[in-house]
């Protein structure tokens, strides 16, 4: 499982990496909320760990990575 993880986060920053250098031109959003919706039935993309029941999945790593740099909070 520690691998699947490391994969799925080394994915998420690739996909990302091009993105780095528009860093300053990202729009802030001040902290808002933002409504996000998934289902968890399509892993690795996501789903419900079966050990802690949370949610995870490349889906997961990636809004939180989107979340950080645009400053806001995922429900």
């Amino acid at each position: 499982m520690a691998f699947r993880r490391s994969f799925l986060l080394g994915l998420t920053a690739l996909v990302l990496a091009p993105f780095a250098s528009f860093a300053a031109e990202l729009p802030n959003l001040n902290g808002k909320t933002v409504v996000v919706v998934t289902e968890n039935a399509y892993p690795p993309l996501q789903f419900v760990d079966p050990k802690s029941g949370k949610p995870i999945g490349w889906e997961y790593d990636a809004m939180n990575e989107i979340a950080k740099r645009l400053n806001f909070k995922v429900e």
